[in-house]
């Protein structure tokens, strides 16, 4: 809860590696190179390899390249939330070959940096909730080869396709593209990144029907779709035998889909049965040093969850066109916190076995064509 402008004093001490000032209410402007009488900056720490000024009411403007060129040390820059507008005139494609972390989340930026191509260690990189506009570069793939763990481009307005150039990612375990204008199918070369945690692809324009060969990533446990316009029938692969078996958090809600809901899927989410919470105090879904959050549905509301808990399973299926009857085997699933099976053609009973999701919180089966004595449902 410090307050303030940042000492004047820290940038004397020139052998400065690690500066970390985040989570703060720290203020005043902030510069990268000298201008005229100001002290306040970073031109003489050029042995920093750690900087963190995320979470502050700074003001400043920094031109990405032009800092990068200064501090040739400097391997994590985190300016998330702030307060520091970020720049770059893609005139220089200097980098550091050992940066390993970007994070300048609302930092107002409104291109994707050239100098990023060339970061080929690269492992975290957060330009989510800022104004770029325009496509996902061809040259994304290049990034961090066989490194980068996290790519949150989410709440921005990127438009375009996805480019299909993931294959490399061996490493990748969070894919977050969620609010922007994303168009077309989802690139089938994230099934290549065998250690995917999350998928995020929440409120585009996509168009695509179910990518059944997710069902092959074992570890995944967030998949997230919702508000795109995917269609069709949820197919299986012929090619997964055991599908989803990690999955926590599914969300298809206002789509197109339109079958039966399928057995197999709900009878190999193993992650939503029989969940033993601990009393240690709660886990969370962390990925590279950042909380994953969510908004989901629950009570009719949308509750948004800064943090989720790796004992949180949801299925949200609402707003879409599924027919035919809730299988019994749904009711398997006695860990679900949250279950949303509103807005759709579901008919017959509701069966029985729901009733054995005792950790149940929100349950919603509205609007359907459900059918049977409502003072005695089952």
């Amino acid at each position: 809860m410090f307050e303030g402008n940042m000492p004047i004093e820290l940038f004397s001490f020139q052998s400065l590696i690690h500066l970390s000032l985040a989570n703060n209410q720290l203020s005043g402007q902030i510069d990268v190179l000298e201008n005229g009488p100001i002290l306040q900056t970073f031109q003489r720490l050029t042995n920093l390899t750690y900087l963190d000024l995320s979470y502050n009411n700074f003001r400043g403007e920094w031109e990405l390249d032009t800092l990068l060129s200064n501090l040739t040390n400097l391997e994590t820059l985190i300016l998330s939330y702030s307060g520091i507008s970020v720049t770059t005139n893609n005139a220089n494609h200097y980098v550091n070959p050992n940066f390993r972390s970007l994070s300048l989340a609302c930092c107002s930026l409104k291109v994707f940096p050239v100098s990023f191509r060339a970061m080929t260690t690269l492992s975290y990189l957060d330009l989510s909730s800022n104004d770029i506009h325009e496509h996902i570069p061809d040259w994304v793939g290049e990034m961090g080869g066989n490194h980068l763990v996290v790519l949150d481009l989410s709440n921005n307005s990127i438009t375009s396709m996805i480019p299909n150039v993931y294959r490399d990612w061996s490493g990748l375990e969070g894919f977050i593209l969620k609010g922007n204008r994303l168009e077309g199918k989802v690139p089938t070369s994230l099934n290549k990144c065998k250690k995917l945690s999350v998928i995020d692809l929440g409120n585009n324009h996509l168009n695509d029907t179910f990518p059944c060969w997710y069902g092959d990533l074992a570890n995944l446990e967030v998949l997230v779709l919702k508000s795109n316009t995917f269609h069709g029938g949820i197919v299986t692969s012929s090619f997964v035998n055991l599908p989803f078996p990690s999955l926590r958090v599914l969300d298809l809600s206002h789509n197109g889909f339109e079958s039966k809901l399928l057995t197999k899927y709900f009878q190999n989410f193993n992650a939503m049965k029989n969940v033993v919470k601990m009393n240690t105090g709660q886990e969370y879904l962390y990925i590279c040093g950042k909380y994953y959050s969510i908004t989901c549905v629950m009570k009719g509301v949308d509750q948004n969850f800064p943090r989720l808990s790796v004992e949180y399973t949801i299925v949200d299926l609402s707003n879409n066109k599924f027919q035919g009857e809730i299988p019994n085997i749904m009711g398997s699933l006695n860990s679900l916190i949250v279950l949303n099976l509103a807005n759709n053609s579901l008919t017959g009973r509701i069966p029985q076995t729901l009733g054995n999701i005792l950790e149940i919180e929100s349950l919603d089966l509205s609007w359907n064509q459900l059918a049977g004595d409502p003072t005695n449902p089952y």
